[in-house]
């Protein structure tokens, strides 16, 4: 069940999509909300805090808190720091959940997490749109005793990572990533809609503890069309 906080972050999420509450527009005050969703001021603000967190309000000191407008191009994805522009309002994102399920890892996703072949593993596939238009969708396997306390509510979060990180004690230290370029299949086209002949971008991300450990695996498929990747290359990194 859902706590009282994430009902409200619910609704008003879907205020925000169906046009109810349009971009610029101004919320109503605590005590308005308060009695629309019949909660109390502590779970208002639970709910509107994770809201601007997730990029679909601002708050603006002594004047009140309104809807962040989403149009306009914001779809540069950085290689390192996706979870960093969705905080800093770079990326507007909205998620999805297509499907969740515990499944026994195949060999080829045992060796990549470091677990035995049949170890179960919690598998989450999700849709990310932007303003309403598709930009990827992801496949995230996670080992089970890394994954037992998160909710589909969690996965959901554009800000998945620290949820994670919260949800099971965790800290990602470092991220393996290798990015290639594969022709749309079936199901890209289904939830994508990418124009004819398209291909798609596939960034895979192994997560890593400060121990070099694996914790789970992010395989994402952009619209080639639609989204850029954007990278920042330091002396170090390079062995300058």
């Amino acid at each position: 069940m859902a706590s009282l906080y994430q009902r409200v972050f619910a609704e008003v999420r879907e205020r925000i999509r169906d046009g109810r509450w349009k971009a610029g527009d101004r919320i109503p005050p605590e005590p308005e909300l308060c009695r629309q969703f019949e909660v109390s001021r502590s779970t208002i603000r639970q709910a509107v805090e994770m809201l601007i967190r997730e990029g679909l309000l601002q708050r603006r000191q002594g004047v009140g808190t309104f809807v962040l407008d989403r149009s306009g191009p914001r779809r540069s994805v950085g290689l390192s720091d996706f979870t960093v522009q969705v905080l800093q309002g770079q990326l507007r994102i909205e998620r999805k959940l297509i499907d969740s399920r515990l499944m026994a890892a195949d060999e080829e996703v045992a060796a990549r997490l470091g677990i035995a072949t049949g170890s179960r593993v919690r598998v989450v596939q999700r849709l990310d749109t932007d303003s309403g238009q598709p930009l990827s969708t992801d496949r995230c396997i996670i080992p089970w005793p890394l994954a037992d306390r998160l909710t589909d509510f969690d996965f959901a979060s554009p800000l998945f990572v620290l949820r994670w990180e919260q949800a099971q004690g965790i800290k990602v230290a470092a991220i393996e990533q290798s990015i290639s370029a594969e022709p749309a299949d079936g199901q890209d086209r289904h939830y994508l809609t990418p124009p004819d002949h398209a291909w798609v971008l596939v960034l895979t991300e192994r997560f890593m503890n400060g121990r070099d450990e694996p914790l789970g695996l992010v395989i994402t498929r952009y619209r080639g069309d639609a989204c850029r990747f954007t990278a920042r290359v330091t002396r170090r990194q390079i062995g300058l």
